[in-house]
């Protein structure tokens, strides 16, 4: 994947929709006439240790790159 040039949002974003900052990462893709939705869960990797399981929602609109944040929520932590 070519990162040149994406600003730092944009990484957050790719770093999102491609699990690389959840411990465990389950990823839902839907395509549509205006573009690719996916739905990213996992257990985010935090400094302070706490980790949240969170849901979040991003959107690529048909004939762009750069992943658009739409929303995200905590979950109930899974059970270990």
């Amino acid at each position: 994947m070519l990162l040149v040039g994406l600003n730092r949002l944009e990484l957050l974003a790719r770093k999102f929709i491609f699990g690389r900052m959840f411990d465990f990462c389950k990823r839902s893709i839907e395509d549509s006439p205006f573009g690719t939705r996916y739905a990213v869960e996992g257990t985010l990797l935090s400094p302070d240790g706490r980790n949240p399981v969170i849901r979040s929602a991003w959107f690529i609109e048909t004939g762009e790159t750069i992943p658009k944040f739409v929303t995200s929520y905590p979950l109930k932590r899974r059970e270990e």
